[in-house]
């Protein structure tokens, strides 16, 4: 599958998305996930960026056209909320602790982002 590669990024130190302004040495990166910045990291402290989470685009987007990102949680057409990882080599929504489906297209496109993992982790707190 051909796709977009895009990245966005979550300071876990800071609570807040980070936007490439916040990071010019890095190369930049924006909300919606524009560019690359992996070059330019060895020449810094990696540990000083240790909070910073990336988070890949899937490649695919929900019913409303909202890119899916590792991280989103998605209301599934059978009302599950579910996390969105990369897992095994492609991109899975967590139905339980154990339990994880593959993200295809077709679940993509009649599923909806209703969150993130670091923001609405309340969306998650049914999963055992």
């Amino acid at each position: 599958m051909n796709r977009e590669i895009k990245f966005r990024a979550w300071d876990n130190h800071e609570g807040k998305w980070l936007f490439g302004y916040e990071l010019p040495n890095l190369g930049g990166f924006s909300l919606i996930g524009e560019v690359v910045l992996f070059g330019e990291l060895a020449k810094f402290n990696l540990d000083y960026y240790k909070h910073i989470i990336f988070m890949q685009y899937s490649g695919m987007k929900d019913r409303y056209g909202k890119e899916i990102y590792e991280g989103d949680i998605i209301l599934t057409p059978t009302e599950l909320k579910c996390e969105i990882q990369f897992k095994d080599g492609g991109y899975k929504y967590k139905v339980t602790e154990h339990t994880y489906r593959p993200l295809s297209p077709s679940v993509a496109k009649s599923s909806e982002v209703i969150g993130n993992k670091f923001q609405n982790k309340e969306q998650l707190r049914y999963m055992q």
